[in-house]
């Protein structure tokens, strides 16, 4: 009898188990007491218009006109739900939770805030899921201040989410406090999520930004009129797959990267684009490289007018060697720290500086490849190759290095190689309206390699010049051919053939 009851009681406390779940579970997918947003006083009345704490049904579009929309209470969007407010002024002071990573709710909510004037969040917006991303959009005609984190990110137990997008656009300036990181992150198998900022009149960020995922996602600041300041890391990782797309843009005013930039992944670099119409000065590494043995590297493009400074290494290096453009287009240009972009099982890549008025190579500028040196390119009015410069293209087959200006140096302590077996590898340097000096090492050695130095004026090489084998090194001169002093390994022609 002692074993019936037992048996009878295991079977209510099953049932009502199963009650319960199903309780959960219905309270989970359709929360109780939701307002229906048919007007905005059902949210909060008067000026400003104050939102206590409260659940909203979906979807909740409302305009709040010319009032100012203060959110003193959290604000929880369902499962899947849509939030789109408007009003002159918009405060946030407590979380708006639109997430949802649960494994019967997953599909995070869209949050959409539009003010005619400034917005502030000073409490954090969550639209993460465990299923479906959601999406975060702040469009204000004034300023965009944040003060707490943004997230748009894969979330809860195993995500099959990718990261979400968030997107803000400011007619004035962007603001955001080191505490208000923003994320649009993937998960282990999903790739990054989309994160745009775009600021009318500038843009100051002492916060992290990160679209990172098993891909990386896309990662955009840009302004029309103001310049770019970022103080922490913006990056667009792949964990596993290939790197995502970082973009830094000011159209008439600078770009300072005070911190790391990261568009790396491990089956292909991703792309990074630093570009300003004034100045543009990157404090910490520009990285969109791969894993050596996996992938390609990737692109990085640094541009201003005025001036360009890059304190730490641009990396675009990877099995194969990717792309790097530094440009200072209407003023003078000194690389400071390594430009790599060499192939450690492939070809090299292709590495190009140049500027319109002095070009100084005081780093190393680095195209190797197992297989094949890639290509260097070097060019300005007054183009110095100073003595911690190194040019390398070499490989099984060599490269080419070009270097062209209206007068050419290369100091002593410098270094040109692109030596290589099947064949050697190509030096190219012209003076097109002065002197062209020779002071440092060069070197084709390997089968058929070349050095050849033009100048419409004198060449003066002093240096050493290696090119055994059937090489060749060709040097011609408008007027003064001077190569008193120089080191040569085979006799000089007037040119190569």
């Amino acid at each position: 009898m002692g074993a019936a009851v037992h048996l009878r009681k295991y079977r209510l406390l099953s049932r009502a188990g199963m009650l319960l779940v199903a309780l959960a579970v219905s309270l989970a997918s359709s929360p109780a007491h939701a307002i229906k947003c048919t007007k905005p006083d059902d949210l909060c009345i008067g000026d400003p218009c104050v939102i206590r704490q409260i659940d909203v049904a979906s979807p909740c579009t409302l305009d709040f006109g010319d009032r100012t929309l203060v959110i003193r209470g959290t604000l929880t969007v369902p499962n899947g739900g849509t939030l789109e407010l408007k009003a002159r002024e918009i405060d946030v002071r407590r979380a708006i939770v639109a997430r949802h990573a649960t494994p019967h709710a997953g599909v995070a909510g869209n949050v959409s805030l539009t003010a005619i004037d400034n917005i502030t969040v000073g409490w954090r917006i969550d639209a993460s899921g465990r299923v479906t991303p959601g999406r975060i959009s702040l469009d204000a005609g004034g300023d965009v201040q944040l003060l707490a984190p943004l997230r748009a990110a894969a979330n809860g137990v195993n995500p099959t989410a990718t990261g979400g997008t968030i997107s803000i656009t400011a007619g004035g300036r962007i603001y955001a406090s080191g505490r208000a990181r923003i994320r649009a992150d993937g998960a282990v198998r999903t790739a990054g999520g989309s994160i745009s900022l775009s600021a009318g009149r500038g843009a100051r960020l002492e916060n992290r930004i990160g679209a990172d995922g098993r891909d990386g996602g896309s990662l955009t600041v840009s302004t029309s009129t103001g310049d770019i300041f970022t103080s922490r890391q913006l990056t667009a990782t792949g964990e596993l797959g290939t790197g995502g797309s970082v973009v830094a843009f000011a159209q008439t005013g600078s770009v300072f990267l005070l911190d790391h930039v990261d568009a790396q992944g491990v089956t292909g670099g991703g792309t990074i684009f630093a570009i300003a119409s004034k100045v543009l000065s990157a404090a910490g590494h520009l990285r969109a490289r791969a894993n050596p043995g996996m992938g390609s590297g990737g692109t990085v493009v640094a541009s201003a007018n005025a001036f360009v400074r890059l304190s730490d290494t641009v990396y675009a290096d990877g099995a194969r060697g990717g792309l790097i453009q530094v440009s200072c287009l209407e003023g003078d240009l000194q690389t400071m720290a390594p430009l790599l972009a060499d192939g450690a099982n492939g070809p090299g890549g292709s590495i190009t500086v140049n500027a319109l008025h002095a070009m100084t190579v005081d780093s190393q500028l680095d195209a190797d490849g197992d297989d094949r040196g890639g290509d260097i390119a070097v060019n300005g009015m007054t183009v110095t190759i100073a003595n911690r410069g190194e040019l390398f293209a070499r490989g099984d087959t060599g490269g080419t290095v070009t270097v062209t200006g209206d007068s050419v140096s290369v100091l002593v302590g410098a270094r040109i190689l692109v030596d290589g077996t099947e064949p050697s590898g190509r030096i190219q340097l012209d003076a097109t309206a002065g002197d062209l000096t020779l002071s440092g090492r060069f070197r084709a050695r390997g089968r058929a390699g070349s050095i050849e130095g033009t100048a419409t004026r004198g060449v003066f090489a002093d240096g050493e010049f290696e090119a055994d084998g059937d090489g060749c090194i060709g040097l011609s001169a408008g007027t003064t051919l001077d190569t008193t002093g120089g080191m040569f390994d085979i006799p000089v022609m007037a040119s190569c053939p």
